[in-house]
């Protein structure tokens, strides 16, 4: 059976309000060193907030960081998925559709996690280092048996 989200996303989410200033978002994501921010209300995710978002919607038009709420700049509606969905499953949805991240939602759509390219680039990494790991010592039993 295939691994689900749940055991590799990130479970800490860095989240804020849709009136929060983007200036308030960008230093939360400076200090967490962190790309993205995902804007909930009552802990359900309703946008997303990127660098990307940064620099094609703030820094592009010289927007007021300290007047602007994200909700202006945010990536809304948000895609999400459940914690059950495999590993495998959410790395080919985020190539095709060119995402980096994906919230994860409960039943109640709260958010509980998410799940970034890094978090899988890591699964993938330790996958093949087991499979070589695993590999390369039944073939050295099968060279030099005791």
């Amino acid at each position: 059976m295939a691994e689900s989200v749940d055991k590799i996303m990130t479970k800490n989410v860095v989240v804020c309000s849709p009136d929060a200033s983007i200036m308030d978002a960008a230093k939360k994501m400076k200090d967490k060193t962190i790309s993205s921010i995902v804007v909930v209300v009552d802990k359900k995710p309703i946008g997303i907030v990127t660098e990307r978002d940064f620099t094609s919607k703030v820094v592009s038009i010289n927007m007021d960081t300290k007047k602007n709420a994200v909700n202006k700049i945010m990536t809304s509606p948000v895609i999400t998925i459940p914690p059950s969905t495999t590993i495998y499953y959410s790395n080919d949805y985020m190539n095709k559709k060119g995402f980096r991240r994906l919230p994860v939602v409960n039943e109640s759509g709260e958010l509980i996690g998410i799940i970034t390219q890094r978090d899988l680039l890591n699964y993938f990494t330790e996958q093949r280092k087991k499979f070589v790991m695993s590999n390369l010592s039944k073939d050295l039993r099968e060279s030099y048996p005791i």
